[in-house]
């Protein structure tokens, strides 16, 4: 069997992974500077025709990793290739499609979401008329589309179970199985997505893989990849810590951004100056109501607002996987748990995509900036004078 070859380098780019002109041209748009580690490894792998079980944990970028693989392996084909890409939820499965139909915006990908919750004859005209290359759903009623016969298991080429875990629990499996039986298992490729390790993913149906390629990744590696980490050293004498900050939000504005904090009462002061100053900004910090917590999110989610002042655990129990945040700025450097750096720097950012972090410290804080900098192998660099030129909004902007 011919070795897979992988580009472990992160200087390669998505020239040199051979992609479709076309499809290049919706990443660049889509504002992915580079492919990450687990795109390098996941496009050559379904690039095979080999079936494959990826383990790697959520928000690390598996999902796009995923729909640039599909999207490549569509090209390929001269465009006649029918992915069935299954989700445990409603809501899963509509970021999933409309991430497809963005990223493939330039190669014209036809995607149908099929969900449930929607008009049964309609659904079925649909998925028999016209040349569909995926189908993305839940289950449930990919199954029922599939006993009405008007998705026809026959011509699913590739099958992709993301959040494979998920997707094989108790409640879904009788349904999963059934797709499974359905299906021509000889001439489909099937991908595997697991947020557990491999073996576990497999479940009851391990025995449709046919030598599968494994893949597994750590999340930190995943997470900070593509991440610019800069300091903006100042003096503990006067305003300079706040002045500095209102400099960078004049050059970046109106980008979405999150501004962290230690304490509540600094996220309400620092605000509140912020308010003041003209840059409207809203807060989120622990024990804060949830109702209201959510809110606030949702309205940051649809772009309503764009500066977020918060503490640590700013997203726990809120989704915001497909929602790109540029620029993360530390007002104030996390004290008691150093792993709140990397929680922080990775808020709302998908691995590839060109992001910024940037930590304000003064002179007598720097002793805790190389603490964090040594803990987490990390190269914090100093903020370059021409930052206004390189990270100003336009080279920033695109989501």
């Amino acid at each position: 069997m011919v070795p897979i070859l992988f580009h472990e380098s992160n200087e390669v780019s998505w020239e040199d992974l051979d992609m479709n002109p076309k499809l290049l041209r919706g990443i660049r748009e889509y504002n992915f500077e580079r492919p990450s580690i687990i795109q390098r490894r996941a496009i050559p792998s379904i690039l095979t025709g080999r079936d494959i079980v990826i383990h790697a944990q959520e928000k690390t970028g598996r999902t796009t990793a995923l729909a640039v693989s599909v999207l490549q392996r569509l090209c390929l084909s001269d465009h006649r290739y029918l992915t069935l890409i299954l989700e445990p939820t409603r809501k899963k499965a509509e970021e999933t499609h409309e991430l497809i139909l963005s990223i493939g915006g330039a190669i014209k990908a036809k995607s149908h979401l099929c969900t449930g919750g929607t008009n049964v004859r309609q659904e079925m005209a649909q998925l028999t008329q016209g040349e569909l290359q995926f189908v993305v759903g839940t289950p449930g009623r990919v199954l029922d589309m599939i006993n009405r016969q008007a998705l026809n298991p026959d011509t699913i080429e590739l099958l992709v179970m993301d959040e494979a875990d998920r997707l094989l629990c108790k409640g879904l499996i009788e349904q999963i199985s059934d797709i499974f039986h359905r299906l021509n298992s000889y001439n489909t490729q099937f991908v595997y997505v697991s947020n557990i390790p491999v073996e576990a993913a497999e479940g009851e149906t391990g025995e449709y893989l046919k030598d599968p390629i494994r893949l597994s990744f750590k999340a930190k590696d995943l997470e900070i990849e593509g991440i610019k980490q800069y300091y903006a050293l100042v003096e503990q004498q006067g305003d300079k810590k706040f002045e500095t900050l209102s400099v960078i939000l004049a050059t970046v504005s109106p980008l979405p951004l999150v501004i962290y904090c230690n304490t509540p009462a600094e996220v309400e002061l620092l605000s509140g100056r912020l308010n003041v100053q003209g840059f409207s900004s809203q807060t989120v910090y622990r024990n804060m109501e949830q109702s209201s917590r959510n809110h606030i999110l949702e309205k940051f989610r649809r772009r309503e607002s764009t500066i977020l002042v918060a503490t640590d655990g700013l997203w726990r129990g809120f989704d915001l996987e497909h929602r790109f945040v540029p620029l993360v700025i530390n007002y104030n450097l996390p004290t008691l748990d150093k792993d709140n750096y990397i929680r922080r720097i990775c808020t709302g950012g998908s691995p590839g995509r060109k992001r910024l972090a940037i930590s304000i410290v003064t002179e007598d804080r720097m002793h805790v900036l190389e603490e964090l900098e040594q803990f987490h192998s990390d190269n914090i660099v100093k903020m370059p004078s021409d930052f206004a030129d390189s990270y100003g909004r336009n080279s920033l902007i695109k989501e």
